[in-house]
């Protein structure tokens, strides 16, 4: 058993680009969420880690277009 319960429960959730996309639209102001063509959320080719010491933990990076230009931006959740 982990000694840290919620982060596995979090890392669980977010892992799937569905699943990201419903908690964080839910979450970002309704203005912000509009420019996000959720459809388009994917896993992003990058992986970022929370400590260069500890390589164990790899937070979930989700890569999106935008609704309102032709640029895209980065979805990093994150629950601390």
């Amino acid at each position: 058993m982990t000694s840290q319960p919620h982060d596995e429960f979090f890392a669980a959730l977010v892992r799937h680009a569905v699943h990201a996309a419903s908690w964080a639209a839910g979450l970002l102001p309704a203005a912000l969420a509009a420019v996000i063509d959720w459809t388009t959320l994917a896993p992003a080719p990058e992986q970022l880690r929370r400590d260069l010491l500890s390589p164990v933990r790899v937070d979930a990076l989700f890569a999106f277009a935008r609704t309102d230009s032709d640029n895209g931006g980065w979805l990093l959740p994150e629950h601390k």
